[in-house]
């Protein structure tokens, strides 16, 4: 209930609304100036196919040298041996039977590396936990609640909870708004694409969607 009480006073507040509506406006104007800034080259499912194959048998025959000098030490329980075997198992069953269907993402790997929206969220939860202070020192709650049994402790806990709500919530418009930015001027590739077609993520051994990355990432 007290969590309640503090998300509601924060989406109530007008000094936050306006931070708020401030703050998303920049996130449109950053999106837009990078999707007219990027300058991404596409490659062909063929060159990212023979980049990702390339890259992910170099990881492979790293770790089993690892992995043999290991064995010629003696060093079979070393945690570096533990390691060794997981990226050889994780790249294994990544690479086995691996296909690149499409060509270079284009958007994804701005929309996806960017810490625009990561800043901005921050930025939104520290004006709403500074705003939620002020207030309540400005009424005078401040000295009730430090009085009352448990106030210090339950009212912070609360506070805390409902700043990561907000932001969360913050967070999830952000994203789409950006991603909206990216769409509505033509700079977003297939979402279904393989997430090695991003530039940034062409050697990850995970076989999920640009789509998926985005919500995982959101989430």
């Amino acid at each position: 209930m007290i969590t309640l009480y503090e998300i509601k006073k924060a989406i109530n507040s007008g000094a936050a609304r306006v931070v708020a509506v401030t703050l998303l406006f920049a996130c449109v104007l950053i999106s837009y100036f990078t999707v007219k800034n990027d300058k991404t080259e596409a490659y062909t499912a063929k060159q990212i196919q023979q980049s990702y194959e390339k890259q992910i048998a170099l990881y492979i025959e790293n770790a089993e040298r690892g992995l043999q000098q290991l064995d010629n030490l003696g060093k079979e329980d070393d945690y570096a041996h533990e390691y060794y075997e997981k990226v050889i198992k994780l790249y294994t069953e990544a690479s086995d039977g691996k296909t690149i269907k499409n060509g270079g993402a284009v958007g994804w790997d701005k929309l996806l590396t960017s810490n625009d929206i990561l800043l901005l969220s921050l930025a939104m939860a520290a004006v709403f936990g500074g705003i939620s202070v002020l207030e309540e020192k400005r009424t005078g709650a401040v000295s009730v609640i430090f009085a009352s049994k448990n106030g210090r402790v339950r009212t912070a806990l609360s506070k805390a909870a409902a700043v990561m709500f907000v932001s969360a919530l913050f967070c999830a418009v952000l994203t789409v708004s950006s991603f909206a930015v990216y769409f509505f001027n033509g700079h977003l590739s297939n979402g279904m694409a393989e997430l090695q077609t991003a530039e940034s993520f062409r050697f990850s051994p995970y076989n999920i969607t640009l789509l998926s990355c985005l919500l995982r990432i959101t989430g």
